[in-house]
């Protein structure tokens, strides 16, 4: 079963973010039982572990600052998480520096982003492209993909159109890479 936790009628929203900061210490906490593990047996195989975090924009506005700070422990989860399979899929409608940290940004291994492409609405996921002269797809599912490893063609250095392939329902949102 995985846990999910969602808001609630009857309950303020810095409670609701409140448990999810628990949530977070509690996974950072396994973070930090992995590394032990690995410390003393580097070969370890761990089972992976998502974190799914819809909305985060919405997430931590109007929240209180302390609450809102606390929030922040993403940035540590994706900065130690790899190594002990522990991962973050953070989604937004828009995202920019007051929904998530750059720190957490520059440690994403996977960026997508479906919608209006422009200079304005990349620039935060990716800061070091210029969509001028980019010929992007128009209709539903389209928009750009980058994915930074050493597997992939281009990981390191561009983002890459996507468009949603032929023959799939429009509920589908099946992505096909122009690599």
């Amino acid at each position: 079963m995985i846990p999910v936790i969602h808001s609630q009628q009857n309950r303020s929203k810095s409670d609701f973010v409140s448990e999810i900061n628990e949530s977070l210490s509690d996974c950072l906490n396994l973070i930090q039982k992995r590394q032990a593990i690995l410390y003393d047996n580097p070969d370890h195989a761990f089972d992976h572990l998502t974190i799914v975090i819809d909305e985060v924009l919405a997430l931590s506005e109007g929240v209180n600052k302390a609450i809102k700070e606390s929030f922040f422990l993403l940035s540590q989860i994706a900065l130690l998480g790899r190594a002990t399979k522990v991962h973050l899929l953070l989604v937004s409608q828009h995202f920019d520096h007051t929904s998530i940290p750059i720190s957490v940004r520059e440690q994403l291994n996977v960026l997508i982003q479906i919608g209006n492409v422009s200079k304005k609405t990349v620039q935060f996921l990716f800061p070091d492209l210029d969509p001028e002269g980019i010929i992007f797809p128009i209709g539903k599912g389209t928009g750009l993909i980058q994915i930074i490893d050493n597997e992939h063609p281009c990981s390191h250095s561009s983002a890459q159109p996507i468009t949603r392939r032929k023959g799939f329902s429009n509920e589908t949102q099946f992505l096909s890479t122009h690599f």
